[in-house]
């Protein structure tokens, strides 16, 4: 309760956990009356790698209970993902049809193309599979955000050097917006126009920076000071 300053509950995820005890919870979304839940399930035993696919827990907000996403398997069961590591924050999409996805982004192991943007039906509470993979972008990924038909991008290559890309998952069009010397972008955010915002952590030059998704151009002369 922020009024309050209270913690009215709390709820177990131990439920979602690998062999290490730890599930490894992540980001989180609301749709409706249920809560979506990323699970990464890393080995803290092995410098934190996947130790198989990711997993996302569906909880009921009203009931105040765990949804079960395989009603014919043993106990409450998470949606299962394709990739590993569900590393970016959900992202709300519509399909071609209109109707709601939640995409996320699994990089996977740090260092290999073996992850990608995959898609979930908060309806069917299952995957829809990858719409975009490691390979495709180039680079580990460390953020992702659909605009129109497109899909914005952070991702970290083999040096750990950062980049912005855009990528057309249709016909496959990379480009990329920029790059970095450094581990540097950090996130992105989108204003509904035709201005992408990035997070850009620079050491002694960190700051937010705005790019024209008509032209591809910074419009910012450098980050703006946060």
């Amino acid at each position: 309760d922020v009024a309050t300053e209270t913690i009215l509950d709390s709820y177990d995820t131990s439920f979602l956990a690998d062999a290490d005890g730890l599930p490894e919870t992540a980001w989180m979304i609301a749709v409706g009356d249920r809560l979506f839940i990323a699970a990464q399930k890393l080995d803290r035993d092995n410098w934190y790698s996947p130790t198989g696919p990711g997993a996302v827990a569906v909880f009921d907000m009203s009931a105040e209970q765990w949804v079960d996403a395989d009603p014919v398997g043993p106990g409450i069961q998470p949606i299962p993902l394709v990739g590993a590591n569900p590393y970016t924050r959900f992202d709300p999409v519509r399909d071609g049809l209109g109707n709601l996805v939640l995409r996320i982004g699994c990089t996977g192991n740090f260092g290999l193309a073996d992850g990608g943007i995959e898609e979930i039906d908060p309806v069917q509470l299952s995957s829809l599979g990858q719409v975009a993979t490691e390979a495709e972008i180039g680079g580990d990924l460390i953020g992702q955000l659909g605009i129109g038909g497109e899909i914005f991008v952070i991702i970290s290559d083999a040096s750990f050097l950062t980049s912005v890309r855009r990528f057309d998952p249709e016909t496959d069009q990379l480009t990329v917006l920029d790059t970095s010397t450094g581990y540097d972008h950090a996130d992105l955010a989108w204003d509904g126009g035709f201005q992408l915002f990035v997070a850009d952590r620079a050491v002694g030059k960190a700051g937010l920076r705005v790019f024209d998704l008509a032209s591809n151009a910074e419009l910012t002369a450098g980050a703006v000071p946060t």
